[in-house]
């Protein structure tokens, strides 16, 4: 359809065969790198400059957020004297990875206030 759609032009306005095709071939290259060049990017921002946030909860209120690469050795933030982060709102799965994993982490703790019910 689209070389029918061509040979068309090309009868019509009486443009040299060789004149278009050498605009064709620019334009082939533009559209292909066009096409493709985001797609590149994505795939190297993926790969090599991607990273991961620990958001640090206590209390139930964010005090802080960290960004890690994957693989990346992990510093835990302290607040308030506190050392221990949990995995779960309920404190009860203490957090005990030293690396970043390829994921987004949310890290909780509590009081001892909230712990002992006072």
């Amino acid at each position: 359809m689209l070389i029918k759609a061509i040979s068309i032009l090309l009868e019509e306005s009486q443009v040299p065969a060789d004149y278009l095709g050498e605009n064709w071939e620019i334009f082939s290259v533009i559209l292909i790198t066009l096409g493709i060049l985001p797609w590149a990017v994505l795939v190297l921002y993926i790969l090599f400059f991607r990273r991961y946030q620990i958001k640090y909860y206590f209390d139930g209120n964010l005090v802080n957020k960290v960004n890690y690469k994957k693989g990346q050795t992990i510093k835990l933030y302290e607040y308030n004297e506190n050392n221990s982060w949990y995995v779960d709102p309920d404190c009860e799965i203490k957090f005990v990875k030293q690396t970043m994993p390829a994921e987004n982490i949310k890290l909780y703790a509590r009081s001892a206030y909230y712990f002992n019910g006072e």
